[in-house]
């Protein structure tokens, strides 16, 4: 079915306003035809969703002119649109920069690059991310959002290569050269650029979790449909009782998925936006995605790896949807530093959080914050607000503040001097600062080794995070700085999560020894992989408050042993069930 097709049968902008070409319906509408579209097929159905990627940014925020000038076009299918928001430097780390607009006369004059761009290349207009105030501290608040049509003189595109998935969406780097677009392009309000794109990621995170929806039901239905036609050993495949669970299993999770990404675009259309039920529903929907079409995959088996039988594309293109509008990943740090500020805070010591490269938005999500956070650990070393200004109470766990630290990109900043005054002062109120030292923040990490006592190093057993190079530039140069000085080194200590045993068996990921072997660090503790962990952060809930959770239970182990405690290491086998085993546990 082609763009235009689909536009002729009001499936593009179905939540538009009629005036704009829309159907005047809402946010679940919308993700019940991605979901349905996906379902059938998930590269077209894809293509078809994200045709209009970021329009609901003009759609919401844009002046009259700018939305009867282009949102019509969009839902009618004459041109796609797209959001230009990730820099080549900067990653996921929107509140910092390079890209600029500068105001000169009734024109903004755009220079910068854009990078892992949606329907880049292809759209007729980019909703464009820039610096317009060059001065602003922080930095996000000088941040506008320009719309910068395709055909205007100086910008240019570049695809960036064939991708794993969504073959039929181009991604590509955009390059603005002295473009010049007229003032009234702007989005919403000068400055508040950063803020709109925050709210258009609630929305478009739903969006999000129905392709990922869509994409489990389609590899599911085609693993159905291929069991009860499949015989092995003389009987149907899906008779086997096997195959039956691993269906269940897969119905399970499609369920579950369907019902918190429905629950999200509900609520969306009611006025009740949740961040923390949008990322949740987005995290579940893209790993139930990934975890579906690879069991169908299974289920197919040799059949399941080729081309002819489709699970195998259902495959590629769900795993995209793990990755853009915000990775799973990027919470890891965040989530281990509060988890350990919590267990301490429980225990009646006096705790503050401080994390190096935690965006505002998301500590809010993953702390249980009294108030919205305004100030930060920057402000402070740049003497624009004093420490009680700063740091929020937990309105969860007496004993416990968090103080973020979300622009340190910004390496000028993080001058030896300031944050020296700043722990200084903090240490005078609190028993223990925890710091997070984030890989890709070769700065931070520096500065958080420099000044610590003791340290944690946080990885997950896969090869990638163990030889993570940017953690241990910063940890080594700390050392060497320590070191030259004549200060005593940093007590370390080594926390893997994520860890899974099964997976060690097949050679998945690294043993513990080997990870042990590897960086030298004695062992703090293992956490298992477990789902609880993102989802409990992301409803504000910290897993070590949760004593039924395993990765729970291992977090307080390991806060245990940092303060002495003896405590046993669990969860370091694979777990075994069954009669006969209980039996054997019966007769030792």
């Amino acid at each position: 079915m082609s763009k235009i097709a689909c536009a002729d049968l009001g499936f593009i902008g179905i939540h538009y306003p009629e005036e704009y070409s829309g159907q005047g319906l809402g946010v679940l509408e919308n993700i019940i035809i991605a979901d349905a579209f996906c379902a059938q097929d998930s590269t077209i159905g894809s293509a078809v969703v994200l045709s209009s990627f970021a329009a609901e940014c003009v759609l919401r925020f844009g002046s009259e002119e700018l939305k009867q000038k282009f949102l019509p076009a969009v839902a009618e299918g004459e041109m796609l649109s797209s959001g230009a928001f990730t820099e080549p430097g900067h990653g996921s780390d929107i509140t910092s920069l390079d890209t600029t607009a500068v105001r000169e006369g009734d024109e903004w004059v755009i220079n910068g690059t854009k990078t892992f761009i949606t329907n880049g290349g292809m759209a007729g207009f980019y909703c464009t991310m820039c610096q317009t105030d060059s001065e602003a501290q922080p930095s996000y608040r000088g941040i506008s959002l320009i719309l910068v049509e395709a055909d205007r003189e100086g910008l240019t595109t570049a695809d960036l290569g064939e991708k794993m998935g969504i073959h039929m969406m181009s991604t590509s780097e955009v390059n603005y050269q002295e473009v010049r677009v007229p003032a009234a392009n702007i989005i919403g309000k000068e400055g508040k650029g950063f803020y709109h794109v925050l709210e258009f990621f609630d929305e478009s995170r739903i969006l999000v979790a129905a392709q990922a929806l869509g994409i489990a039901q389609g590899a599911f239905n085609r693993a159905l449909a291929y069991v009860k036609e499949r015989e092995q050993f003389g009987r149907k495949i899906a008779q086997f009782q096997v195959t039956q669970h691993k269906l269940a299993e897969m119905a399970t999770k499609i369920e579950l998925a369907r019902l918190i990404t429905y629950k999200a675009a509900w609520n969306y259309d009611q006025g009740r936006i949740d961040p923390k039920l949008t990322s949740m529903a987005k995290m579940y929907a893209a790993r139930t995605a990934v975890e579906v079409a690879d069991e169908a995959i299974q289920l197919l088996g040799g059949y399941g790896y080729m081309t002819e039988y489709e699970v195998e594309r259902f495959y590629r293109d769900a795993k995209i949807t793990e990755i853009y509008e915000g990775t799973k990943e990027i919470q890891k740090n965040t989530i281990a530093s509060a988890v350990i500020g919590t267990g301490l805070a429980m225990r009646g010591y006096k705790t503050v959080v401080i994390d190096f490269d935690v965006g505002l938005r998301n500590l809010d999500l993953i702390m249980g914050c009294e108030r919205r956070v305004v100030y930060d650990f920057i402000n402070v070393i740049r003497n624009e607000s004093n420490l009680n200004q700063s740091m929020i109470k937990d309105k969860r766990v007496d004993n416990l503040f968090i103080l973020a630290a979300s622009q340190t990109r910004d390496k000028d900043t993080l001058d030896i001097e300031g944050v020296e005054r700043v722990i200084t002062e903090l240490a005078e109120s609190f028993e223990y600062i925890i710091c997070d030292s984030p890989a890709g923040i070769e700065r931070g990490a520096f500065m958080a080794m420099y000044f610590a006592d003791e340290a944690v190093v946080v990885t997950n057993p896969e090869v990638s995070s163990v030889r993570d190079s940017d953690r241990i530039l910063g940890l080594l140069a700390s050392k060497t700085c320590r070191a030259e000085q004549g200060r005593e080194p940093v007590k370390e200590h080594l926390l893997l999560t994520r860890y899974e045993p099964s997976r060690v068996e097949k050679g998945e990921m690294l043993s513990v020894e080997d990870v042990q072997d590897i960086l030298a660090i004695p062992l703090l503790g293992v956490i298992p992989e477990s789902k609880d962990v993102l989802q409990a952060s992301n409803a504000g809930n910290p897993v070590i408050l949760d004593n039924e959770s395993k990765a729970g239970q291992a977090y307080d182990d390991a806060v245990g042993r940092l303060l002495g405690e003896d405590r046993l290491h669990r969860f370091l086998e694979v777990e075994k069930k069954g009669f006969f085993h209980k039996l054997r546990l019966f007769r030792s």
